[in-house]
């Protein structure tokens, strides 16, 4: 199968999906309107609108390494009207020069071009934006009670009795999961960028003068933003009508490293509002007791401080 072939089954398959009422076929021959001999067409459409009005519509396809130009429009229009379909469309696989663009408007001609999990390289293309939201967490604790527990670790806080969970840092990662989830919940009711949050426990030790200890796990939200090459679309835009029709998504997101990986990029702030339609993931903090036992239980409270 050749390349050029290959481009037309392919737009053949996406009309289709567009409408399954719709006869379409690939590679037909249509009866010349002047000469009465069939001629080769690459896309063959009928339809029905409003289940009384029948159409046709003639799709050329165009497999070159160039874009169309206008000269190219004016040899379609030549073949539109030899056809004698109602509607003409152009589907182009490098696309048009703005002159050709102008010259299908006034001729009524679609310039299409179609995407096949292909980035968006057109700006005007992104009808949807993707965030993703991390949650990143800092640990705390009260520095009046420093002067005499400084040189406690945090090992010994962690593994400290508590009621319902096996010690200390069971039940703080708890309170901090039941937070971040309401964290959550809260941001999508409200169809909007999520809020930091704290949850903290306080400890008591029987040193003497020794005051509560309060330790805290704060919550804070990195927001990050898809970066334009990084979208992927599936679908057919038209030049000449400025609309895409199709499915659009998000860069592959990193689950396990740092950050969500390269198809993101981390912005200051989140915008004001959520526009509808923007498309917003949430990565959890995933094992907090795991990190904070590797990141301090060797380290003394001071150490923090």
């Amino acid at each position: 199968m050749t390349e050029w072939s290959d481009f037309e089954i392919a737009v053949t398959a996406f009309v289709t999906a567009l409408d399954p009422k719709a006869k379409v076929r690939h590679n037909v021959r249509v009866p010349d309107r002047d000469t009465g001999l069939p001629r080769q067409r690459d896309v063959w459409v009928e339809a029905v609108i409003c289940g009384i009005f029948p159409v046709t519509v003639l799709i050329s396809c165009k497999k070159w390494k160039r874009k169309l130009s206008e000269q190219d429009v004016d040899a379609f229009v030549g073949e539109l009207e030899s056809s004698g379909a109602h509607k003409g469309v152009l589907y182009s696989y490098a696309g048009f020069t703005r002159p050709a663009i102008a010259k299908a408007q006034a001729r009524s001609i679609s310039c299409c071009r179609l995407y096949r999990n292909q980035p968006a390289d057109i700006p005007e293309l992104l009808f949807l934006s993707f965030y993703c939201c991390a949650t990143s967490v800092r640990l705390g604790v009260n520095s009046d009670a420093l002067p005499a527990l400084g040189d406690t670790t945090f090992g010994e806080v962690f593994d400290l009795p508590a009621a319902g969970h096996a010690n200390a840092v069971g039940l703080l990662v708890a309170l901090f999961k039941e937070a971040e989830k309401g964290a959550v919940g809260d941001a999508t009711r409200r169809g909007a960028f999520p809020t930091g949050f704290r949850t903290a426990i306080q400890v008591e030790f029987k040193e003497p003068g020794a005051r509560p200890l309060t330790v805290s796990l704060e919550g804070k939200w990195r927001i990050y933003r898809a970066k334009l090459e990084a979208h992927l679309l599936n679908g057919t835009y038209s030049f000449t009508e400025g609309q895409f029709s199709g499915s659009q998504t998000s860069p592959w997101i990193d689950r396990l490293g740092p950050d969500p990986g390269p198809g993101w990029e981390l912005i200051d702030g989140p915008p004001a509002s959520l526009q509808v339609g923007t498309g917003v993931v949430f990565l959890f903090a995933g094992d907090v007791e795991r990190q904070l036992a590797e990141l301090f239980r060797g380290k003394r409270l001071r150490e923090l401080a």
